[in-house]
């Protein structure tokens, strides 16, 4: 017992401030793995699950956004207690306003209403920034004042009462259906991620890489992307999968010959596709589920295409630039063997697996994810070398919870945002605009839709751009005639590009940080890198076989012609294939592999003469030249 509390202590920290914020997380977290298994009524849960959530952001986050643990925040303390009031006081009567549904509220309601919309709102300012409350604040200004709005805006004003009623007193806004799924499998999902890298798995992971790609042309880069697909598997998070797979691989790819800014770009853009990695993406997969009613099993299986696309990409275009620049491996005698590897850490397989399992066999979300997380102690606990200590365990439960304060922040305005746009009948009036600014030309509407999600992606998370986008923007693609699980797709691909996009790019921001190198130059090289997939998202929205829709032989013909295609392009946009290649070889190199991602026969045919013919070309004039330098006396003369 003693040695419990000992251990819970130095869990906690030393000064005040920090043990109330480390206890509430502590507390956060044993709630959600209770209503993990144990159901609870779901406004209960909801407002719990915001109550503590919030509390916590108070007392952690200051005004500025800096995050201070050691020292109390008398103006934070003054926020959590009136959160945690109003809270307590909704908890236990909420469901006695179920019976005054239509009748005047009392006054009292709804200024508790309004401070509690109020207070949201700067919580979620304080730990993602400004952008997605003042689009809050924005939408309930259009919302009251209605009647001035210019043309098709234009609408009936709505009395405020009635707004804040419908935000606060039903499960229609900030208690909405984001709310409830922030409140079940999304937390266990990051707690899942937080326990798993914790237990070990990340080293794992990095080991495992570089035993299978340490030896590789281009060594450490390619090491560096398999690192982060399957880092980003658990993880969720690009920053998080770019610091991670940074700290430990662009110190050695500088050393190794690359360029600082390519190493970082490299990290940066590898790490931004492990939110399209199943089986987490970024929590943007459960909203998607929520708002599609797809299921999680299906989602993760189309998406698993693009993310091996997007791999796929970024390592042919490291493998082309190691072999320019004749990037070596390391010896295989200086790396770990896979066997061994794996014969340490095979464990570290079993949580993953359990999920998918329990996910396969029809348990819900909420169920597997609380299995899943369960099963990462007893899965370490296998082998003596890997076992979580109590404080390892207890420390994952905190930082588990901090990690979703943002996840939590993000999803309640969101949920705010998403009711009062159903309320207002606002994505109808986008939609419609969108539709007339594209002159209802669906290419047209595509590149609105992307440049609206690189822009937004800048300001908010992806998570958070995908869910405005989502609800603004993605029915005026479905208006055109766009497969809606397409749609939504497209949304949430542009707004993970928006992480390595400038001028903000948060994961080049990170990379560039480790690298020591300028961030307009490492953010640029970036998106050069993730350029030959992203014409993927309009590929996908014309041939919905690239997200598994169709006969198996569309499905298998789509996905082979399109990672010839990539080839293609990664040759195209790299200025290799078998040697430098000039302009307008390139152009006739690009123009082939982009006919062979749409569904037309024959497209497809002439794209895979260009792309075959030119590669077969290129690989005779070098063997024509390995042979002229082997034996002078062939050469032609001068």
């Amino acid at each position: 017992m003693q040695t419990f509390k000992n251990t819970l202590a130095q869990v906690l920290g030393d000064t005040f401030n920090e043990r109330l914020i480390n206890a509430l997380a502590l507390l956060l977290a044993l709630f959600q793995l209770y209503t993990g298994y144990f159901q609870m009524q779901a406004m209960d849960q909801r407002i719990i699950h915001l109550m503590i959530g919030y509390v916590t952001i108070f007392l952690y986050y200051d005004f500025r956004k800096q995050k201070r643990k050691e020292t109390v925040k008398p103006f934070g303390v003054i926020l959590a207690l009136i959160y945690l009031a109003i809270s307590v006081y909704l908890l236990l009567t909420w469901d006695e306003r179920l019976g005054l549904i239509g009748l005047k509220l009392p006054v009292h309601d709804l200024v508790l209403g309004a401070i509690m919309l109020f207070l949201t709102l700067e919580g979620a300012r304080r730990v993602i920034g400004g952008v997605l409350p003042s689009m809050v604040i924005l939408i309930f200004f259009f919302a009251v004042f209605g009647e001035v709005m210019p043309g098709i805006f234009s609408h009936k004003n709505y009395p405020i009462d009635r707004i804040i009623y419908s935000m606060t007193l039903k499960t229609e806004g900030l208690y909405g259906s984001l709310t409830g799924i922030s409140a079940t499998f999304i937390y266990l999902l990051i707690l899942f991620g937080v326990l798993y890298n914790k237990s070990g798995a990340g080293k794992f992971f990095m080991d495992f890489a570089n035993s299978l790609a340490g030896h590789l042309r281009g060594g450490t880069a390619k090491v560096a992307i398999i690192a982060s697909s399957l880092f980003g598997m658990i993880s969720g998070s690009g920053v998080a999968n770019t610091a991670a797979t940074g700290n430990m691989t662009i110190p050695i790819m500088k050393q190794e010959g690359y360029q600082p800014y390519f190493a970082a770009a490299l990290v940066a853009t590898a790490g931004s596709g492990g939110l399209i990695m199943p089986p987490i993406m970024g929590s943007a997969v459960f909203v998607m589920m929520a708002i599609l009613g797809v299921p999680y099993m299906v989602i993760m299986e189309r998406a698993l295409t693009l993310a091996v696309f997007f791999y796929l990409a970024v390592f042919l275009m490291t493998d082309l630039r190691a072999m320019r620049y004749n990037l070596l491996g390391k010896p295989k005698s200086e790396l770990p063997k896979t066997l061994e590897v794996v014969k340490k850490g095979w464990n570290f397989f079993l949580p993953p697996l359990v999920l998918v399992v329990l996910l396969a066999f029809q348990y819900t979300i909420i169920r597997a994810s609380f299995f899943a997380c369960i099963s990462i102690p007893f899965a370490a606990g296998i082998k003596k070398s890997t076992r979580m200590s109590l404080k390892t365990i207890l420390e994952s439960l905190r930082d588990g919870s901090l990690s979703a304060l943002s996840v939590i922040a993000i999803l309640s305005a969101a949920s705010i945002a998403v009711g009062l746009v159903d309320f207002t009948g606002l994505g109808l009036m986008i939609s419609s605009i969108l539709i007339r600014l594209s002159g209802g030309n669906l290419f047209v509407l595509l590149v609105l839709t992307m440049i609206a999600a690189i822009v937004l992606g800048m300001g908010v998370p992806p998570v958070a751009a995908y869910i405005v986008l989502s609800i603004l923007v993605a029915p005026a693609l479905i208006q055109m005639g766009v497969w809606d699980f397409a749609a939504h797709m497209f949304v949430f691909y542009f707004s993970v590009i928006a992480e390595i996009s400038p001028p903000v790019a948060p994961n080049a921001y990170v990379a560039c940080g480790i690298a020591e190198t300028p961030l307009m130059k490492t953010s640029l090289t970036a998106l050069r890198i993730a350029f030959p997939i992203i014409i993927f998202p309009y590929a996908f929205v014309y041939n919905n076989a690239l997200l598994l829709r169709g006969s198996f032989g569309q499905i298998a013909v789509s996905i082979i012609f399109s990672i010839i295609a990539i080839i293609g392009l990664c040759w195209a946009w790299e200025k290799y294939c078998f040697g430098e290649i000039k302009i307008p070889a390139r152009l006739l190199l690009a123009t082939g592999s982009i006919l062979l991602i749409f569904p037309q026969t024959l497209l497809n045919i002439v794209g895979l003469l260009i792309v075959l013919s030119f590669a077969t070309y290129k690989k005779i004039n070098q063997n024509r030249r390995t042979v002229t330098v082997a034996n002078p006396a062939l050469k032609s003369p001068a």
